[in-house]
């Protein structure tokens, strides 16, 4: 029996949610990864993220996989991009900023480490490459799928908001809602959702 693609997709999100809330309690020593931090937090992000997604994609069926746009982008959806990352930049920043004005106690933080050498590389992966490549599989792929049945507006929507939720952070809601509407809209605007 198939559950109806409203349905389908909280489930999932509850899947990714509590496997995120288990990998919160794992020590990395325990696996024999303390000396590598960069491959601890790969292997969660893609037990978390990847694996989950990729089940359900299984699960759903063969002609799945086609709906989820998984193509490259073309050269002519460059300038699109370029202008939505200098929006979510511009954007994320002032919505911080305003956050932060308004409630200068919620924990705001600055990265005091700095990362040199070969570890900015693995620092890279691991904290920004695979953490855009499965979270966008995820919502613009298979969250965007699931609801734009319903409608394109509801789907753009509802996925911005599932992800500025699925971050777990109140204070950077609004920015990561934002965010998540630009790489929505991009996602619709080129077709492949490698563009966001």
């Amino acid at each position: 029996m198939k559950l109806k693609n409203i349905f389908a997709a909280p489930f999932l999100l509850i899947v990714v949610l509590t496997l995120l809330a288990v990998s919160g309690t794992i020590d990395p020593a325990r696996l024999g990864m303390a000396d590598n931090p960069y491959l601890a937090i790969v292997t969660i992000q893609l037990i978390v993220y990847a694996l989950p997604t990729v089940f359900f994609c299984r699960l759903r069926g063969g002609g799945y996989a086609k709906g989820l746009r998984l193509r490259l982008f073309r050269a002519n959806h460059l300038l699109l991009m370029l202008l939505a990352l200098i929006a979510m930049v511009a954007g994320s920043a002032l919505i911080n900023l305003a956050v932060f004005k308004i409630f200068p106690d919620s924990g705001a933080s600055a990265v005091t480490s700095a990362v040199q050498g070969q570890d900015l590389f693995f620092a890279v992966i691991a904290l920004a490459v695979l953490p855009a490549l499965t979270e966008e599989f995820l919502f613009r792929g298979v969250i965007l799928t699931e609801y734009q049945s319903v409608s394109v507006p509801f789907a753009v929507i509802i996925s911005s908001l599932l992800f500025a939720m699925m971050h777990l952070n109140p204070v950077r809601l609004p920015a990561y809602f934002f965010c998540g509407l630009l790489l929505a809209i991009v996602a619709y605007a080129t077709r492949p959702v490698f563009a966001p």
